[in-house]
């Protein structure tokens, strides 16, 4: 990116740090994607292997003196998807990556961490009635010693189909039945490293229902 609108930020001496958008040279960013899937028939499933490789540069201004900070992202995926005789589904991924983040004001401060994701979800289809799992599980190895860096979020449900061609839908939903639910989160961007706190939903029930209407015009002879 020619002439990136960067910041330049003054420290003053009574700790009050003043920020102004200037024109920089020397942004840029690449990201190399591979992915691969493949069929096993015997299970009748789908896997998928994916990796990914990024890296950004970022220009920026601190109390005159010009410096880029440099963000590398390497992360592998595996995802899954299988049907058993038209009664179980099950759809799972899991994600692990490694970040490395570099900034030259920062000496001996460099926020490296390694993150992970998996989830997975099941149904289980008989007759009128479904039942199924989703599960997530992430781990932030960016977070604070004292945080929880890893979290299950584990949400049931079970419903059933009524009325002439199944068009009545009632479901029974539980978000995040072990209550690990946190918005806690640290962002790093030049040389400011912030962590934040936000409030959300614990876990909740839900009773919906549904009813679909399908109403389709006569054949014209």
């Amino acid at each position: 990116t020619l002439h990136t609108i960067a910041n330049s930020l003054t420290q003053l001496g009574n700790g009050v740090q003043v920020a102004m958008p200037v024109n920089l040279g020397g942004a840029c960013s690449a990201a190399l994607h591979s992915s691969y899937g493949l069929p096993v028939k015997n299970l009748l499933s789908v896997v998928t292997l994916s990796g990914r490789l990024a890296y950004s540069q970022t220009p920026n201004l601190l109390n005159g003196l010009v410096a880029s900070s440099q963000n590398t992202n390497v992360s592998l995926s595996l995802s899954t998807s299988t049907a058993i005789a038209d009664k179980l589904d099950l759809m799972t991924n899991a994600n692990a990556g490694y970040n490395v983040y570099r900034y030259p004001f920062q000496a001996g401060q460099q926020p490296d961490f390694f993150s992970a994701q998996a989830t997975g979800i099941i149904r289980w289809y008989l007759g009128c009635w479904t039942i199924s799992v989703n599960a997530a599980y992430q781990y932030n190895g960016n977070l604070s010693p004292g945080f929880k860096k890893g979290t299950l979020l584990l949400s049931p449900a079970v419903e059933v189909r009524l009325f002439k061609h199944k068009a009545g839908n009632i479901k029974l939903f539980v978000f995040d039945l072990l209550n690990q639910n946190s918005g806690i989160s640290r962002t790093v961007d030049g040389n400011l490293l912030q962590e934040s706190s936000a409030e959300v939903r614990g876990r909740f029930g839900m009773v919906s229902f549904s009813y679909d209407i399908r109403r389709f015009g006569k054949k014209k002879p």
